[in-house]
């Protein structure tokens, strides 16, 4: 599954990317945005058509309404986090566990403050989401994060990326 789309060139990328490793795989892509998922359906509709591919306008705290529990093995998504408070945040992996199958796995990249540096990066990062871009975005600490992680019971392991505040992660239900 592959959690908040953004555009059709995410999906196409993924759909190549999980079909290379299983030609029968079942994917589903979600997203909230009107505009994402009309392009990315035409994508799938013209480029992947006899393929078992389900892309679906849906809150991603909503999975449990037609994703059946423990039925997906991988959640994939990238700079997605950031759209949820730690409210929400913790209701997304309540999400993610109960669809997720033992030993499923969830991976992404995303923005993590480390130290106060960090913070002020995050601080501006959402003021220019505000401000130009017209959205809400938050700043979560690589420690509350991680402490979330755990609460949540995954186990996982974490890498630095080229951007210094990005920081990938890969997650697994046990």
């Amino acid at each position: 599954m592959l959690c908040g789309v953004g555009n059709e060139a995410t999906a196409d990328e993924f759909i190549k990317f999980v079909t290379g490793k299983n030609k029968n795989a079942k994917i589903i892509i979600i997203d909230i945005g009107d505009e994402q998922i009309r392009a990315v359906r035409k994508l799938v509709g013209a480029k992947y058509s006899p393929l078992d591919i389900i892309v679906k306008k849906i809150n991603a705290l909503e999975l449990d309404s037609f994703i059946k529990k423990h039925s997906i093995d991988w959640i994939e998504t990238d700079g997605f986090l950031e759209y949820f408070d730690q409210r929400h945040l913790r209701l997304l992996f309540a999400q993610w566990k109960n669809v997720l199958a033992e030993g499923g796995v969830i991976t992404f990249r995303d923005s993590f403050s480390k130290n106060k540096f960090d913070e002020l990066i995050g601080s501006f990062r959402v003021w220019i989401a505000r401000e130009w871009l017209g959205v809400t975005v938050f700043s979560h600490s690589k420690k509350f994060f991680e402490n979330l992680i755990e609460l949540s019971g995954f186990n996982y392991c974490a890498e630095p990326t080229l951007l210094p505040t990005f920081i990938r992660y890969t997650l697994i239900k046990t």
